[in-house]
């Protein structure tokens, strides 16, 4: 029988700080990930999200798009921003509802509205390979912010498809004051044991606006990234020790935290596998 596990075990990323880079309130259930796994968390915040300029014309969108064959959520945001302008928003039973991760799921749940998402890339192409999104034929309500990346519109038009983009958001850069550079400054100051987790390409871009000389330090704190795209990104904006994990799950950004972590013990060791003076 397996021997029970003690009561207090040290946690796997004890004593370090980990930085999130995302859009907005980030992702919880990255957060959570994280703190489970014993580290101090910092939200680097860089994009602020607000609603769309005029959400009389999101909600005309949304209504005349409500018997579109299938719908397409990008985010938490963009479910709620959808609803808080048109609070009556019903899509008619039957509708094809697609979301990008589960948390986009559960804010769709809290509707009332069921829908279905990638189990293992919470991103643009995991959605785009889900088999039910590939044979979809008709009108597509794609509900989303200006900017960023176009690869879902583009890859369905691609398709055959006829898809009717409604920017029911808008993605600002942060306000940030100096307390913000405070913890910034305090994050740095965790180094080595120090490492930031980056969900959003647009966010990493803004952040290095908003810290001034300080991103100078952050380009060689670890950096995981949870594709290939970011990993290109973060390599443009200067960073130097960049790291991409299996996924963009929370499971799979905090695995490839693990490993730097074991990386930074491993180098603490001796040949004989003490600890380095």
């Amino acid at each position: 029988m397996q021997a029970p596990r003690p009561a207090h075990a040290p946690t796997p990323l004890h004593g370090w700080q980990v930085g999130l880079v995302g859009a907005g309130r980030g992702r919880p259930a990255l957060r959570r990930a994280v703190v489970r796994a014993g580290a101090t968390v910092l939200d680097l915040r860089a994009l602020s999200l607000r609603p769309a300029p005029d959400p009389v014309a999101v909600a005309v969108q949304l209504s005349a798009l409500a018997h579109a064959a299938a719908w397409v959520f990008v985010s938490p945001a963009a479910v709620r921003f959808a609803w808080q302008a048109a609070p009556e928003l019903t899509l008619p039973r039957g509708t094809r509802v697609f979301a990008v991760g589960p948390g986009t799921v559960a804010a769709l749940s809290r509707r009332g509205v069921a829908a279905l998402h990638p189990s293992l890339r919470h991103d643009s192409e995991g959605l785009l390979a889900l088999p039910e999104l590939a044979d979809m034929r008709g009108a597509v309500a794609l509900v989303t912010a200006p900017g960023g990346r176009s690869l879902i519109a583009d890859t369905l038009r691609g398709r055959g498809l006829e898809v009717h983009g409604i920017a029911a958001y808008r993605r600002m850069p942060a306000r940030w004051d100096r307390r913000h550079r405070a913890r910034l400054d305090d994050f740095l100051r965790a180094r080595p044991r120090a490492l930031w987790i980056a969900t959003s390409g647009e966010a990493l871009a803004a952040l290095a606006g908003l810290a001034g000389p300080a991103f100078e330090a952050l380009l060689d704190v670890p950096l995981v990234v949870g594709s290939a795209r970011l990993s290109a990104v973060a390599t443009a904006l200067g960073l130097r020790d960049v790291h991409a994990a299996t996924g963009t799950t929370p499971a799979a950004l905090v695995e490839g935290a693990l490993g730097i972590e074991r990386g930074y013990a491993n180098s603490m060791r001796g040949d004989d596998g003490t600890e380095s003076p």
